[in-house]
């Protein structure tokens, strides 16, 4: 009769697979806690935690203003809407705004600038739902290529485009950017 005797391990298991694997030195702890580390976090009923909670609290509602300063309203498309004057509402909106909400610097090459000091906006497609207002863009911008021997090592411009789906809440006038 033979007897198997398994034995528990720090993390949990009964050593039964470290055959399979070849042990050696990993140069760095990988993503997981090492075995036997313990999972610490703050106390809330002490002074240190309170302090944390308190923090935490302050970063959430920073946050929350923060999203409500970046959240663009095209009221004038919204009111615009259903007339043949909606499209070139919605193009002087867009070029109102700026690449810290329009999502278009995904268009340029490493290493380049954005300049978006004079956007051009053609409306492509435009559609709805009981809920909202779809329109597919064109965005025109300058791109500043990186170069050191072009204008005097300020670099060149060169014409990007890029398309973006622009969705209007027909609620609040809520707009959200996707590029296509």
């Amino acid at each position: 009769m033979a007897i198997l005797r398994l034995s528990n391990c720090r993390g949990g298991e009964i050593g039964r697979r470290r055959g399979f694997k070849i042990p050696r030195w990993q140069h760095r702890a990988g993503s997981s806690p090492a075995l036997g580390t313990k999972q610490a976090w703050f106390n809330p009923g002490t002074e240190k935690g309170l302090r944390l909670q308190a923090f935490f609290v302050k970063c959430q509602s920073i946050l929350i203003r923060l999203n409500a300063m970046m959240m663009v309203r095209l009221q004038n498309s919204l009111n615009a809407w259903n007339s043949d004057v909606f499209p070139s509402t919605l193009k002087e909106e867009i070029e109102k705004l700026r690449s810290d909400v329009l999502p278009i610097a995904h268009v340029i090459g490493q290493g380049n600038k954005l300049d978006d000091s004079d956007l051009g906006v053609i409306v492509n497609e435009i559609s709805d739902d009981p809920q909202q207002i779809r329109a597919k863009v064109g965005v025109f911008f300058a791109e500043i290529v990186d170069c050191v021997t072009c204008c005097g090592g300020n670099g060149m411009h060169d014409e990007a485009y890029c398309e973006l789906e622009v969705t209007i809440d027909k609620a609040s006038g809520e707009a959200s950017f996707s590029p296509l």
